[in-house]
């Protein structure tokens, strides 16, 4: 490739429109939701890569009634992640907080799967048979995951609010105040478990077998060794229910025909076109 030109467009649609009449050859990071436009048209390959995306739902768990295990395991039975991932319209089920791409990655779908029959208990055991919890959500998210949650959790008897801020907004109250019940957000970035290591984070999750797990895991040279370590701490943040990964995050990318070699995973994170050619059109 003599040159390689980006556009950044941060609007799906115009992302799509500018596909379409020839501005760009590839476009990354395609809205599921529109995906069919560029298929229907014959003129694009569409390629599912994997990423480090999670999507977080953080509970405050510094904060009642978050403190209490049952209400965090209870809301984790209560959400189908299978159904979640369809109404999204990609990426995969996720229910620990390293992803597959991540050293430390364990499928741990036994720890909380769809039981809202358990939910309901557990929120009984709790004293929270009616439960009235908030989630703060930046505006950009959209609304596909606040729906879902408020139908799944009306189904345990939890009346979910959704208070939907400018990002700004969250930093400051969420990140910064830790002033919040639940909080969606996608953690994008790769090897970011030591998240759950740092009471001081806005999780407000506070376990010093995790953290000691973590430090030896930074320490230990032997990579399979410190993977092990690492999928030891991520058994036990979930066991715990520290949090729900909603879902683990997909890539799509259009091609033109006339382009191959280009990277399929982890392209928010980087992308390396040293493989990458284009046949004259």
């Amino acid at each position: 490739m003599a040159e390689v030109v980006f556009h950044y467009i941060p609007d799906f649609t115009a992302g799509v429109n500018a596909a379409l009449d020839g501005t760009v050859d590839v476009l990354t990071a395609v809205d599921p939701n529109l995906v069919s436009q560029l298929e229907d048209s014959g003129e694009f390959t569409v390629t599912t890569g994997r990423t480090t995306d999670k999507g977080t739902l953080a509970f405050n768990n510094a904060k009642a009634p978050l403190d209490d295990v049952r209400v965090r395991e209870a809301l984790r039975l209560a959400i189908d992640h299978e159904a979640l991932v369809e109404a999204i319209g990609a990426g995969t089920t996720m229910y620990g907080p390293i992803p597959e791409l991540d050293p430390g990655y364990e499928d741990l779908s036994a720890v909380a799967p769809y039981d809202p029959d358990k939910a309901k208990q557990l929120l009984r055991e709790a004293g929270h048979e009616k439960l009235d919890l908030t989630l703060t959500i930046p505006s950009f998210y959209g609304t596909t995951v606040a729906q879902v949650l408020i139908s799944d959790f009306a189904k345990v008897g939890v009346t979910l609010e959704v208070d939907r801020v400018e990002f700004a907004t969250w930093l400051e109250d969420v990140y910064t105040n830790h002033d919040y019940d639940l909080s969606f957000v996608l953690h994008v970035e790769p090897r970011d478990f030591g998240n759950f290591a740092n009471p001081e984070y806005y999780f407000g999750y506070d376990n010093p077998k995790v953290q000691e797990l973590y430090a030896q895991s930074q320490t230990e040279l032997d990579p399979k060794k410190s993977a092990d370590l690492l999928a030891e701490a991520a058994r036990l943040v979930s066991e715990e229910h520290a949090a729900d990964w909603l879902y683990n995050g997909a890539t799509l990318t259009a091609l033109a025909p006339t382009v191959s070699g280009f990277p399929e995973d982890s392209i928010n994170s980087r992308i390396d076109l040293a493989g990458v050619t284009e046949a004259a059109g």
